[in-house]
């Protein structure tokens, strides 16, 4: 609240601030400190669930469905906010009757009709992010027996994952520049220089020394909780069926084949404030709405060659084909050959292409 020299040594660091400003200056032991403010770890609340059923329609079918959801949310204060920042300059003119008596016998002395003011806003309260994330899964599906050597699964599926996060006491930029450039008001008080900002409700608070608790006028006009909203879901649908194809000296060929459909969408939107640039220390991220899905079909064989013969106890060759049609980047194919070689139960040979 007074106008006192410095306790620490004072560090020049390089380049002019401004042309108006010239050189800037830092301290050590008066400045900010950091170490009030670092949390080794935030805070953290978290639920979760998950329900599975299985029933067995007859011998042949069982429908199951399964469910999962988690909600947790994580608490992370850190620092207050700190001008300068956006390339805000805060000024206080000798007009301004919030300033402290010291203050302004020091700008009459030299001079000085303003002053520039660095300034770390913890009297405005520490901002704090919360993040909700809420994940969500379902899925429902038959499976069973087509005959001895067949079976088959057919299923569906949904997820979707939230995440809300908020940041408490933000300073929203302009209001606070309007805030600090307080005139008289002609009866003993003080209130904002700017018609119209007062016209949308600004109250004048310091600039230089420490605002007691801020009244709920102030708060409503100087700070704003940012929020932000991420959406993403999959939808899946898929099937596929499992069996002997046919049986050779060596043994059964072994097939697979299925379809698959998935489709995958994100959606997110930044703060209304924040896309203004209203709001100091936080870029604007525009809003987002992506998506893509894809058919996919496959199949796969393992054939066995050989089998129960010295140094072959067995030797299959193996192929896999996938097809897939993408709503972004259109068609793909996707193959495999390979071979295995088991001379005994220890040791194996593979080559995959």
């Amino acid at each position: 609240p007074e106008l006192r020299q410095q306790t620490s040594e004072i560090n020049p660091f390089f380049g002019p601030v401004d042309e108006t400003l010239g050189n800037g200056w830092g301290t050590g032991g008066d400045g900010f400190a950091f170490d009030e403010y670092g949390l080794l770890r935030g805070g953290w609340e978290s639920f979760s669930g998950l329900l599975s059923v299985d029933y067995d329609i007859n011998e042949w079918m069982t429908f199951y469905f399964d469910a999962e959801i988690a909600d947790s949310t994580a608490e992370s204060p850190y620092q207050p906010n700190f001008h300068p920042a956006n390339n805000d300059y805060l000024y206080v003119y000798d007009d301004n009757p919030l300033l402290p008596a010291s203050v302004l016998t020091f700008m009459n002395d030299n001079g000085l009709p303003w002053l520039y003011v660095q300034r770390t806003h913890d009297d405005l309260g520490v901002r704090t992010t919360f993040v909700d994330r809420l994940n969500f899964t379902a899925s429902a599906g038959v499976n069973g027996d087509l005959s001895d050597t067949w079976s088959y699964d057919v299923f569906a599926q949904y997820g979707e994952m939230r995440i809300d996060t908020r940041t408490t006491n933000t300073l929203i930029r302009e209001n606070y520049l309007f805030a600090i450039d307080a005139v008289s008001d002609g009866m003993g008080g003080a209130m904002c220089r700017d018609a119209g900002a007062r016209a949308n409700g600004c109250v004048p608070i310091l600039a230089l020394g420490r605002n007691g608790p801020i009244t709920a006028a102030q708060r409503a006009y100087l700070l704003h909780d940012k929020e932000t909203e991420l959406d993403i879901d999959q939808t899946l649908i898929g099937g596929s069926v499992t069996g002997d194809l046919f049986v050779l000296p060596a043994g059964a060929v072994r097939t697979a084949a299925g379809f698959e459909y998935r489709d995958e969408g994100l959606s997110f939107r930044d703060d209304p404030l924040n896309l203004a640039n209203a709001l100091l220390l936080n870029a604007p991220t525009p809003a987002i709405d992506a998506g893509f899905d894809v058919w996919e079909l496959y199949a796969e064989a393992l054939v066995p060659i050989l089998s129960g013969l010295p140094v072959i106890q067995s030797f299959d060759i193996e192929g896999a084909f996938r097809y897939s049609e993408y709503s972004h980047i259109g068609q793909t194919e996707t193959w495999k050959l390979g071979a295995s070689w088991e001379l005994s139960d220890e040791v194996r040979f593979r080559y995959t292409r």
